[in-house]
């Protein structure tokens, strides 16, 4: 949320449910997504229950800036086969209004 604030300025909401309507929705393909996603895309990911539980911001690249309960905010790879379960749904937030 703060990083969309500051370096784009738009609110996208401070919970989940907001953010999941933050934006177009982003049709993932199976397994690479990394084609899909723009920079500043959000990115859903499952953790319990098949249900959006996360969210990451995609910096182009293959990479995720995503925060974690233990490490903080971290710089992560999209794998290249990513499980049809693990990414729910990608949003466009950036997307013209």
């Amino acid at each position: 949320r703060t990083l969309y604030r500051q370096v784009y300025g738009r609110d996208i909401g401070a919970k989940l449910a907001d953010q999941l309507n933050s934006g177009p929705e982003v049709v993932l393909p199976k397994g690479d997504i990394t084609p899909a996603l723009q920079p500043g895309d959000l990115v859903f990911m499952v953790t319990y229950a098949y249900l959006p539980r996360s969210v990451a911001v995609y910096l182009g690249g293959g990479k995720l800036l995503q925060s974690e309960v233990i490490r903080g905010v971290v710089l992560a790879d999209i794998p290249k086969n990513v499980p049809d379960f693990l990414y729910v749904v990608a949003r466009r937030p950036l997307a013209p209004r």
